[in-house]
C-alpha cells in the first residue's frame, strides 16, 4: 500500500531547525541612542551562544574534589607490587658507577645488609652524594676517582689544606661543597673518631655540612638503616605516582614528599630501594621526556592513569571521600591545561622560578710580560673574603659595581661605564707603583696612552644559581722595567682634579673595594700554573677572553705587517715607457 506523501517520513532526514530571529536593522544614528527597553528586548531574542566543548580530559586537582588518602596506594598489596617492580628492573637496569655496591636480588635481603658498621663505606657515599648534587653522574665520575686518589679516608682529608681540596675540585663547580665536605672531616676526626655516626637524626646533628637528605644516603646506603631521602628524582617520581599536584617548594609540599618517601620505603634493602628510585627518576621518569612505556611502575602510576584513563581516575578520586572521617585535600593545585605538555610532565608542581637578580663588576687581569727567569707570563691573583659566595678561590682583581639601590640621592641611575671609569681611575693610579710613574689617571684611556697594555677587554656573562653576572674584563700589562713583585702597602694615591667628575661615592666604594681585595692574600702565578689552580669559572671565562683577543690580535699582525713591508733597497733600473709606436708594431 502507498503511503500518502504528507505522512511518508525518511529516516535519515533531519528534521529542519527554526532559524533564529535576526535583529531588526539599526535605527538611523540621528536618532541617538536605543532606550533601555529596546535593547533588553533585542537581546532577549537573540539566540543563546553555544557553550564551548569542554575538553576530553578529567578535571584535575583541586577542581576535582578528592581525599588526602588519594595520594596514597590503595592497599598494601599495591605498594609491595610496586616495591618488588621497580626493584626487578634496578637489579636489571642499575648503572655501573664507582660507589655504588650492585643489587642483586637473588641474595637474601640480610646479605645485601652491611654487616658491621662500615667507617670507610660511608665515606665514599658521603662524597659521591656531595659531588652528584647539581652535578651529572657522568661529569662526577671522573672527580670522584681523583678525590679518592688525593684523599683516600677521611682523615687524609681532614689533614689536607684546604687549597689541595679546592685544587682536587676544581671545574666541578659550587665550592663551598667542598669546603663543606673538609670541613666535616675535620670535626668527624676530632669529635666523632674519625666515623660518621650510622643513625640520620645523630649525622644530621652532629656533622657540619650534612643535611636530612645527605642523612638518609649514609644511613641507608652505607650503613642499611631504614631511613628515607628525598631529592629532585624523588620528588617527581612520588609526585606522578600518587597524582600529588602540590607546591613542592612550600613546607606543607616538603612534608609531604618526605612523608610518602617513608611510606614506600621497602625497609628490608633501605638503600637499593632509594638509590632504585633515584634511578627510575634519573633514567626514565624524566622532567620533559618521560619514558613511560618502559617504566615498570606504570601499571600502578595515577599520573600516567589520569592522561590515559580520565574516567577511572574521576571517579577513583571521587570515591576517595565516601570513605567516613576523610579529610578531604587542599594542597593540590590545578593543572594548567594551557601549557603545551601532557599532564605527566606536569608533576611536580612548583612556583615559577625567580628571574636571577642581574649585576656586573670589573676585572683586572694584570699581567707581567715574561721575562730571562721566566718563560710564561705571570697574572696578579686575589683571594676571595672566606665567607660568600665563592669563599676563598683564587680571582683576578675584582671589584664590584654599585647596585642602584646603593648609590647617592640623585645618583641612582649611574651607568656601568661611569662606574667603570670611576674603578679604572682608582685601580690605575693604585697600579702607577709598577710602572714608576706617580701621576694619577682618571681614566684607563690615559694610562693606556702611556702603558698599551690597559685595555677594556670584553665582558662575558656568568649566571649562578640566583645571579646573573657580567663581567668586564680589563687587561693591564705592566712593564717589566719598571715592574715589582709585590704590591705596595701604602694607601691607593689621592686621586684629585680628575676624579672629581666622577660620582664621590662610586669612587669611595672602588677604594674601600681595592684595599679590602689587596689586604687579602695575592700571588703572582704563571700561565702554566693558572691552568691548574681553583678558580671559579667565571674566572677562567675572563681569562680564556682575553686569551682569545690576544689571538686575534696575533692573527692580524702578520696580515697588517705585509701590507706594510718596506721595499728592497736594491737599485734597480726602471722600465723604459713605451712609445705609441710600439702599439702600432705588427706582432
Amino acid at each position: 500500500m502507498l503511503v500518502p506523501c504528507a505522512v511518508r517520513r525518511n529516516p535519515k532526514r533531519q528534521c529542519r531547525q527554526p532559524e533564529p530571529l535576526l535583529d531588526p536593522p539599526a535605527l538611523p544614528s540621528t536618532t541617538g541612542p536605543l532606550p533601555a527597553s529596546v535593547r533588553n528586548s533585542i537581546a532577549a531574542r537573540r539566540p543563546a551562544k553555544a557553550p564551548k566543548p569542554m575538553p576530553l580530559t578529567a578535571p584535575t586537582p583541586p577542581t576535582l574534589a578528592h581525599a588526602t588518602t588519594f595520594h596514597q596506594f590503595s592497599a598494601a598489596t599495591t605498594t609491595h607490587s610496586v616495591q618488588a617492580a621497580l626493584l626487578e628492573w634496578y637489579a636489571l637496569n642499575q648503572r655501573r658507577l664507582p660507589w655504588r655496591i650492585p643489587y642483586d636480588p637473588v641474595l637474601a635481603p640480610s646479605d645485601t645488609k652491611p654487616q658491621s658498621l662500615d667507617p670507610q663505606r660511608a665515606y665514599e657515599v658521603w662524597v659521591s652524594e656531595i659531588m652528584l648534587q647539581q652535578t651529572q653522574v657522568k661529569t662526577v665520575i671522573g672527580y670522584y676517582h681523583r678525590w679518592m686518589d688525593a684523599f683516600p679516608t677521611i682523615q687524609a682529608l681532614a689533614d689536607a689544606p684546604l687549597e689541595q681540596v679546592y685544587e682536587i675540585w676544581a671545574g666541578l663547580g659550587y665550592y663551598s661543597r667542598a669546603r663543606r665536605l673538609h670541613e666535616g672531616a675535620q670535626h668527624v676526626c676530632r669529635a666523632l673518631q674519625g666515623q660518621l655516626p650510622s643513625q640520620p637524626d645523630v649525622l644530621l646533628r652532629e656533622v657540619p655540612g650534612v643535611g636530612r637528605y645527605t642523612a638518609g644516603a649514609i644511613a641507608s646506603i652505607a650503613y642499611g638503616q631504614p631511613a628515607e631521602l628525598v631529592d629532585g628524582n624523588v620528588i617527581r617520581v612520588l609526585t606522578r605516582w600518587l597524582a600529588f599536584s602540590g607546591d613542592t617548594t612550600r613546607a606543607s609540599g616538603v612534608q609531604w614528599t618526605w612523608q610518602a618517601a617513608q611510606q614506600l620505603l621497602d625497609r628490608s634493602v633501605p638503600g637499593h630501594w632509594n638509590q632504585a628510585l633515584m634511578e627510575l627518576g634519573a633514567t626514565l621518569c624524566t622532567p620533559t621526556q618521560p619514558r613511560c612505556a618502559q617504566c615498570p611502575v606504570k601499571p600502578w602510576c595515577k599520573a600516567y592513569q589520569q592522561m590515559h584513563r580520565p574516567t577511572q581516575f574521576a571517579q577513583e578520586a571521587q570515591s576517595s571521600l565516601e570513605a567516613p572521617e576523610i579529610e578531604e585535600c587542599h594542597l593540590c593545585l590545578p593543572l594548567d591545561p594551557s601549557l603545551d605538555k601532557s599532564i605527566i610532565t606536569q608533576y611536580p608542581r612548583k612556583q615559577p622560578k625567580k628571574p636571577p637578580r642581574e649585576e656586573d663588576c670589573d676585572v683586572y687581569i694584570i699581567e707581567k710580560p715574561p721575562t730571562h727567569h721566566a718563560q710564561d707570563p705571570t697574572y696578579l691573583l686575589v683571594k676571595r673574603p672566606s665567607e660568600g659566595l665563592l669563599a676563598n678561590l683564587w680571582e683576578p682583581l675584582t671589584i664590584e659595581a654599585l647596585n642602584a639601590s646603593e648609590c647617592l640621592a640623585g645618583q641612582a641611575n649611574s651607568s656601568s661605564s661611569t662606574s667603570s671609569r670611576a674603578f679604572s681611575s682608582i685601580v690605575i693610579s693604585r697600579l702607577s707603583a709598577f710602572t714608576g710613574d706617580n701621576p694619577c689617571f682618571s681614566d684607563a684611556t690615559e694610562f693606556a696612552a702611556r702603558h698599551p697594555g690597559a685595555v677594556l677587554v670584553g665582558s662575558v656573562v656568568h649566571v649562578f644559581s640566583h645571579i646573573r653576572k657580567t663581567y668586564r674584563v680589563h687587561h693591564i700589562r705592566l712593564d717589566n722595567d719598571h715592574a715589582s713583585t709585590q704590591l705596595i702597602d701604602e694607601p691607593p694615591h689621592s686621586c684629585n682634579g680628575e676624579d672629581d667628575k666622577h660620582d664621590p661615592q662610586l669612587l669611595a666604594h672602588a677604594r674601600q673595594s681595592l684595599d679590602s681585595s689587596l689586604a687579602r692574600s695575592f700571588i703572582w702565578v704563571s700561565a702554566t700554573e693558572l691552568s691548574t689552580m681553583a678558580i671559579a669559572t667565571a674566572s677562567k671565562k675572563a681569562f680564556k677572553l682575553l686569551n682569545d683577543w690576544k689571538a686575534q690580535r696575533s692573527s692580524k699582525s702578520p696580515k697588517h705587517l705585509a701590507r706594510k713591508r718596506p721595499r728592497s733597497t736594491t737599485a734597480t733600473k726602471p722600465k723604459p715607457n713605451a712609445t705609441l709606436d710600439h702599439f702600432f708594431a705588427t706582432k
